[in-house]
């Protein structure tokens, strides 16, 4: 029996969101079908529908899969939470930004843009950046303003296209951090 613990399950469900992650890298989400995910994976439809009841599913799955990676690539740059606002910290983000540019953008065109970034962003830069102390009432404005403008640039940048450098990107979001 195929259940969620049985290995060919589980190989399954990874071959289905890989391929998705696959075909996020060279194509707009919109362009992608169950159709054509089957096709490239090599699975049936029913196949995708035992592990997920759309590509909505699916989407929210992924999302949860490249937070985690998104945290990681920071890891792997070697760069603390306490320098997630740095040009190192924000190439890192943008980069990874950049690289499942095509998720993001579709993802954002079905959600409030400004709060899924908002709430990706959060994630990261909350953990040690953030004030813990609601009194520090300037630091705490200067993080909500710095986040929300961040998150800004990243959404226009998303919108047309990625057009300016990874690096000129994270060098202007620095310049708008210091407080």
């Amino acid at each position: 029996m195929n259940t969620k613990k049985n290995s060919h399950y589980q190989f399954t469900h990874e071959l289905i969101q890989q391929t998705m992650a696959r075909l996020l890298e060279k194509n707009e989400l919109k362009d992608i079908t169950v159709k054509k995910l089957c096709a490239v994976a090599g699975i049936n439809r029913s196949t995708f529908y035992a592990h997920y009841e759309s590509l909505y599913d699916l989407w929210a799955d992924i999302d949860s899969l490249l937070r985690v990676e998104h945290i990681r690539a920071f890891d792997e740059a070697n760069v603390h939470f306490s320098n997630y606002m740095s040009e190192d910290g924000f190439r890192v983000a943008l980069n990874f930004v950049y690289r499942y540019r095509h998720f993001y953008r579709g993802y954002l065109e079905r959600l409030s843009s400004s709060e899924y970034l908002e709430a990706m962003f959060h994630e990261i830069w909350a953990a040690e950046t953030a004030p813990k102390d609601e009194d520090c009432t300037d630091s705490l404005y200067h993080y909500i303003f710095t986040l929300g403008g961040a998150v800004k640039v990243v959404e226009r940048w998303l919108k047309h296209g990625c057009k300016e450098p990874v690096d000129t990107m994270a060098k202007l979001l620095t310049q708008y951090v210091t407080p």
